[in-house]
């Protein structure tokens, strides 16, 4: 199953049917049998979490901020309430009659799941005990990493960052024990380093209790007496695991994006999965007989019905080790599968010139030169050695930043032969990395690092040498629909603020403290009159629920550019080629160097004026977009990919009298159609961090365009150099 237009956030198996969530909000329920959309049900905001009753006919979905229960067969909604933190887990207990579900925040609801109404809700405040200091150390203040439930063995298990899992009951009335691997010659952890990076209960805790995964390769299986069963050390970093409904199996998968399948018991490995794409699997469940395997992977959801889950036939026995074990797959070191052939995930050019840097899903960074007869320099392998999600160049200073799959940011300064010269950061963060901004001064360069709940600031002295750091000087939480405003790829002044968008206002926040400067600015958003059947027949004023891309445009004159997301919800295409109408998704420009009342601010000051509101207009090619590519001639001209996959692009006309024709006539205006990308060029093409195209402008003027597919990079030199005019319709 493949979705162009959008990406996977969630997965769950019930007794009859399978449920994947879209990160529109829809949630598509399959049939077992006929692998068909059986029900469609729409949460209305990212899906974090799906989870299916005993029945098969109950499903929860939980995202950010909502939690609603669904009624599948009649694909019908029971009930729906607000939540201040995401779920971590949940489970149907006592019959089905009862949920219970903890967040990351330790707290522990039970409700009725006729109605949703709270039966008790506490905050866990647990403790863990150090054998040689003899002493309670508290930590209940950290947020929990990862939690599961286990209806079968009566339990809760929950576990903090670089801590071992704490077992209690399932409502944590009292503890269990702890889940740990004991300090030993072999390489180890004690208490007080457990990088867990996955972990599921066994479904026939007659047979095991528990595993594990630490981020070394290692996977544990432990007993119900917290006793270790088995270990074993492949060094594959293992980031998800998924226990059959029987009890007989235990699906791995890596970070590569392989599944490898192991007796549950002897871990034993019995079958291997993997696919030409290698894409990093997002969530993986068993189906509910425990033949099939579904997997997410960004825009692509996959069905295995591997030999090895068909074959397992479970004796009358109380241990695996008495089952029939077929492998089907004789398993060696993976890599061998793929040729060593790593794909790249991110890549971004290097200003003025022709160079650009690539990131690939094995934590490499290297330099490449299309001129050059080598091409390719290795910079730096990342620590954790897992995918580069986002890569950042920041030219005054050399400055390459990165963000990996582990949410870990490095921070580098390169020399003039592209050594590393100095690292200046290296951290692990807790929140999936949203934007790192950046503000270079002649005195000090500072970093800010947007997560999914918090920014904090970042501070390094100049000049940047092998001695500096970049210490962190500030942290401040936001909880709002806002989205912070991200760095133009050159910006020609010193940005004073960092900004954040909202839906109604623009706010602006100093690089010195983090501080809120003024009050902040209203928007308003201008939709000209008739501009498709599904916006206002006569014009006004569109109500944006929220954004998710806020850019700032370099050049002359300070443009953001930014894609909303509304209310309203549409069908997706699964192709990028198939024509289709994204009325929820649009595209503005708010130009704040117009001189009209409407914004008398820019940007590098305070935001307290009083005046009229800063007005946002629709783009006029806002409907045939599907990528922004970039910005060229000095942020007059955009290029995007259109719904039909030609490279265009469009003229961000000034203010003139010609503007203010065309600003009240939609249908007035061209854009330029330039060349056109075949489909399959589309299909594997995207980051799974930021959701994006990997294709960007370089070139020292812009004049080129560098394409990746997979492992391969294409540069496309004078793009432009075929110009067809199209009307505007």
């Amino acid at each position: 199953m493949f979705y162009q237009g959008t990406t996977y956030t969630a997965v769950a198996s019930g007794k009859h049917s399978f449920a994947v969530a879209l990160r529109n909000g829809i949630v598509h329920v399959y049939d077992n049998v006929t692998l068909q959309i059986s029900r469609t049900v729409r949460h209305g905001a990212v899906v974090k979490l799906l989870k299916y009753d005993d029945t098969g006919s109950i499903l929860l979905s939980a995202g950010f901020r909502r939690v609603r229960m669904w009624v599948i067969p009649e694909g019908t909604q029971m009930w729906e309430v607000a939540v201040r933190d995401p779920l971590l887990a949940a489970e149907f207990i006592e019959e089905n009659r009862t949920l219970i579900s903890i967040s990351s925040q330790h707290k522990l609801i039970k409700q009725d799941v006729a109605t949703g109404a709270i039966i008790e809700a506490t905050e866990r405040r647990p403790n863990v005990v150090s054998d040689e200091a003899e002493e309670t150390l508290p930590f209940f203040r950290r947020e929990l990493r990862y939690a599961e439930f286990s209806a079968q063995a009566a339990m809760l298990a929950t576990m903090q960052r670089e801590r071992p899992i704490q077992l209690s009951d399932i409502e944590d009335r009292y503890d269990v024990g702890m889940v740990e691997l004991e300090m030993s010659d072999d390489g180890d952890y004690g208490i007080t380093e457990q990088p867990i990076t996955a972990m599921t209960f066994c479904a026939n805790i007659d047979v095991a209790l528990l595993a594990v995964a630490y981020r070394d390769g290692i996977l544990a299986v432990f007993d119900r007496d917290i006793r270790l069963i088995e270990k074993r050390g492949d060094n594959k970093a293992v980031s998800l695991l998924a226990g059959s409904p029987d009890g007989l199996t235990l699906a791995a998968a890596s970070v590569e994006g392989v599944i490898t399948l192991y007796d549950f018991e002897q871990l034993v490995p019995l079958h291997v999965l993997f696919t030409s794409s290698f894409e990093n699997i997002r969530s993986l469940v068993f189906s509910g007989d425990g033949c099939r395997i579904i997997d997410i992977r960004d825009r692509q959801a996959n069905l295995w019905a591997p030999a090895a889950l068909v074959s397992r036939v479970k004796e009358d026995s109380d241990s695996l080790s008495e089952s029939t074990l077929n492998p089907t797959v004789a398993t060696s070191d993976w890599t061998g599968l793929k040729d060593g052939i790593v794909d790249i995930t991110a890549v971004v050019p290097i200003t003025n010139s022709e160079q650009f840097i690539c990131g690939r899903e094995d934590g490499r960074i290297a330099i490449y030169s299309p001129g050059d007869a080598n091409k390719e320099k290795l910079l730096y392998t990342v620590a954790d050695k897992q995918w580069i999600g986002r890569l950042v160049w920041k030219a005054k200073n050399q400055i390459l930043a990165s963000v990996s799959g582990t949410s870990t940011v490095t921070v580098f300064v390169l020399g003039p032969d592209w050594s590393v010269k100095a690292v200046l950061l290296r951290h692990v963060f807790l929140h999936p990395v949203v934007h790192l901004l950046f503000q270079e001064t002649a005195e000090c360069l500072r970093m800010a690092v947007v997560t999914t709940r918090a920014i904090s600031l970042w501070l390094a002295e100049c000049p940047l040498t092998g001695q500096c750091s970049l210490t962190e000087s500030r942290v401040r939480t936001f909880d709002n629909d806002g989205l912070f405003l991200e760095d133009p790829p050159d910006p020609s002044i010193v940005s004073q603020y960092v900004t954040l968008v909202e839906p109604d206002r623009l706010r602006n926040y100093s690089w010195e403290d983090l501080e809120e400067v003024g009050s902040g600015k209203h928007l308003s958003f201008s939709i000209p009159a008739g501009r498709s059947p599904t916006d206002a027949v006569q014009g006004g004023q569109e109500n944006i629920m929220t954004f998710d891309r806020a850019t700032s445009l370099s050049g002359e004159g300070h443009r953001i550019l930014l894609r909303s997301v509304s209310s309203q919800t549409t069908t997706l295409s699964p192709s990028a080629s198939t024509s289709t109408k994204s009325s929820n998704r649009k595209r503005w420009i708010l130009d704040l160097t117009q001189p009209n009342p409407a914004t008398i601010d820019t940007l590098s000051q305070p935001t307290d004026t009083t005046g009229a509101a800063l007005r946002a207009n629709l783009l006029p090619v806002s409907h045939l977009i599907e990528h922004v590519i970039g910005i060229r001639n000095e942020g007059k001209q955009l290029v995007f990919l259109s719904k039909t996959l030609w490279v265009c692009s469009y003229d961000l006309v000034l203010p003139s009298t010609k503007a203010r024709r065309l600003s009240t006539d939609h249908r007035g205006g061209e854009y330029t159609r330039h060349f056109f990308i075949p489909d399959d060029w589309i299909s594997s093409n995207y980051n799974n961090a930021t959701s994006q195209l990997l294709f960007v402008l370089g070139g020292t003027k812009e004049d080129c365009l560098v394409f990746v597919k997979k492992h391969e990079i294409a540069v496309i030199r004078e793009p432009f150099s075929h110009a067809e005019k199209i009307r505007i319709t």
